[in-house]
């Protein structure tokens, strides 16, 4: 057999980035995450082992659910940002709005301490309990240093340092398998998720 490769006029990394700045909605999330420590897990594999040279992070995570019923304002007013931010990319690819419905799943936050990182490549639609997401989140609550903390993008040839307020969105699929680089001498915050299909396993809110 003989490989033909086809020629492209241009390459799209399907990545949509916003910078929201909104200081007061960042820290009062940060705050949320070090007061409620009772709730902190270490990071672990998906068997749920824990392996400090493929992710060391500290994570929380809290459902659209608890959301609403708790009425937790902080995470209702990234709710709407998040939205606003995902009819926005929708705007750039006519076959999204096929889709009448998406949901949200748990929203995680994440802690990485100094040497903190997330090394093994990595996405959100991993196996068939995770089939159902489509794109990815995630939402950047504090400043990193340029020599630190890039987050990379294996197959798009990508690598850049996301800033404080900086919001991506991405397909979940292995297309865009990525990785956290270790802190070096700060903290990062960040929140992140997936939009999804609905199913029976999640507790989940209609977005769209």
């Amino acid at each position: 057999m003989e490989k033909i490769e086809i020629k492209k006029n241009q390459t799209k990394s399907f990545i949509g980035s916003w910078s929201i700045n909104n200081d007061s909605l960042e820290e009062d999330i940060i705050n949320f995450f070090d007061k409620n420590h009772e709730r902190h897990k270490l990071s672990t594999s998906l068997i749920g082992k824990i392996d400090k040279k493929q992710k060391n992070f500290i994570e929380f995570k809290i459902t659209a659910k608890e959301i609403n019923d708790k009425k937790i304002v902080i995470f209702s007013k990234f709710v709407e940002i998040l939205v606003s931010c995902f009819k926005d990319y929708k705007k750039n690819w006519d076959f999204l709005n096929k889709w009448e419905k998406l949901y949200l799943g748990e929203i995680i936050l994440e802690k990485h301490l100094t040497s903190g990182h997330h090394l093994a490549f990595h996405c959100d639609k991993m196996n068939i309990n995770s089939s159902h997401k489509v794109f990815s989140w995630i939402y950047y609550l504090s400043d990193i240093d340029n020599n630190e903390g890039s987050i990379d993008f294996k197959y798009l040839d990508l690598s850049f340092v996301p800033k404080k307020g900086t919001l991506l969105i991405f397909p979940s699929d292995w297309t865009h398998i990525h990785r956290e680089n270790i802190m070096k001498k700060n903290e990062k915050y960040l929140l992140r998720g997936s939009f999804h299909f609905p199913d029976t396993f999640h507790e989940i809110d209609e977005i769209t």
